[in-house]
């Protein structure tokens, strides 16, 4: 399906910053993430995994997270939240 203004927004809403697109030549990536693995090293500290996935779940409680849509946008969510508490510290 294409990629409309309305889609865009809504991922914004949903603190999603980067998608994979496909294509029909192969999938699209942004050059700065090629080469780079996310399962480098052993994982994000529990503690803020755990303060992320309760911030994600508190914004996707009215969503069925069995939908492959939906599960890997919360799953996109709580990595950005992750980051964003790594890079700023907990509150």
């Amino acid at each position: 399906m294409p990629l409309k203004e309305r889609h865009l927004r809504i991922l914004m809403t949903w603190g999603v910053t980067e998608v994979v697109a496909w294509c029909e030549t192969g999938d699209v990536r942004s050059g700065e993430d090629e080469g780079q693995s996310e399962d480098q090293g052993e994982g994000p500290d529990p503690q803020l995994l755990a303060q992320a996935e309760a911030l994600a779940g508190d914004a996707f409680r009215h969503c069925d997270l069995d939908m492959p849509v939906m599960r890997a946008l919360y799953e996109a969510s709580v990595r950005r939240l992750v980051l964003e508490i790594s890079q700023k510290g907990p509150s």
